[in-house]
């Protein structure tokens, strides 16, 4: 009896999990993406320093709802490391960080604006989000 029982709580597991969405939601629902070389001008990248390094490759500008991402390439790891001491200067607390051997991932936050930073082989990704709590 206990067999079966298991075995139904399995059948019935793999026939529920069919009934999942698995699409990934997109990270900025209102946004599209905008390719483009320049830096975005808006009240969310004015709180944050901009990187001297690299070149904008594309933006999602959700700003009017508090959002917006920079997908930044050709920036080093150093140019990086030396951004994020700039955000450290102009008073962003890290959250979080996470190191491995092919990517860093870092939160910060400021006056409640949260920062999200990715650095992988040359391309940098920065979400600002404001009204946000890490």
């Amino acid at each position: 009896m206990k067999k079966i029982c298991c075995l139904f709580a399995a059948l019935l597991a793999l026939l529920l999990s069919g009934c999942a969405d698995v699409r990934p939601a997109p990270p900025l629902p209102s946004a599209t993406a905008e390719y483009t070389a320049a830096w975005p001008q808006n009240a969310l990248t004015a709180q944050i320093p901009r990187p001297d390094g690299g070149s904008v490759q594309y933006i999602l500008d959700d700003s009017a709802n508090g959002r917006c991402l920079i997908a930044m390439e050709g920036i080093s790891e150093e140019e990086t490391a030396a951004w994020v001491q700039v955000a450290r200067t102009c008073g962003y607390a890290e959250v979080i960080s996470e190191t491995e051997a092919a990517s860093t991932g870092m939160m910060f936050e400021k006056d409640g604006i949260v920062l999200s930073v990715a650095y992988s082989e040359g391309v940098l990704t920065l979400l600002i989000i404001a009204g946000a709590s890490a």
